[in-house]
């Protein structure tokens, strides 16, 4: 969880929360009075599903 908020990119900023990836983990961290700083969720991102060419 570390490691996604310290090397991961920002992938969400609002006045509410911001969020960050790495490596198919997202972290959610509070930005409201009073949860500042708090993590509000840890999940596995969805993985994009490849389009295949049939020929």
């Amino acid at each position: 969880m570390i490691n996604v908020i310290k090397n991961g990119e920002l992938t969400k900023d609002n006045s509410k929360a911001e969020g960050y990836s790495l490596d198919g983990w997202k972290v959610v961290i509070s930005k409201q009075k009073k949860t500042y700083g708090k993590v509000v969720t840890i999940r596995p991102q969805k993985q994009k599903k490849e389009k295949t060419k049939e020929a």
